[in-house]
């Protein structure tokens, strides 16, 4: 699981304060990193929540087997996090934008 290394460093922390704060050990950190060992699935939730992200983001895959960036994870996992009144400011902002037509060419996945 190379994204756990990758968030981890991302957020400038040490494998020994994200052990803490999941409650693991460091050498565990580390298995995990060089994919000796897994985490369970309890594990990978936490991480998910750690980083904000989804677990699929974890696991490198979205659900069509594809990966999603660090952005689009951040997304995801922001919108997930919101209330209803949240959710919905987030959908307004992004139909304003896809009206604006700011999309790169050909990636316009909502167009009719």
């Amino acid at each position: 699981m190379n994204r756990i290394k990758e968030l981890r460093e991302s957020k400038g922390i040490q494998q020994k304060e994200l052990a803490l704060d999941l409650g693991v050990t460091q050498p565990t950190i580390s298995n995990w990193e060089l994919g000796i060992k897994i985490p369970s699935a309890k594990s990978t939730r936490k991480l998910a929540d750690y980083f904000g992200v989804s677990v699929d983001y974890l696991l490198e895959r979205d659900r069509q087997g594809q990966s999603l960036t660090a952005d689009e994870a951040y997304l995801l996992g922001s919108y997930r996090g919101f209330n209803g009144e949240g959710k919905e400011r987030a959908r307004e902002f992004v139909t304003a934008m896809r009206r604006s037509g700011m999309y790169a060419e050909g990636t316009d996945y909502f167009a009719q």
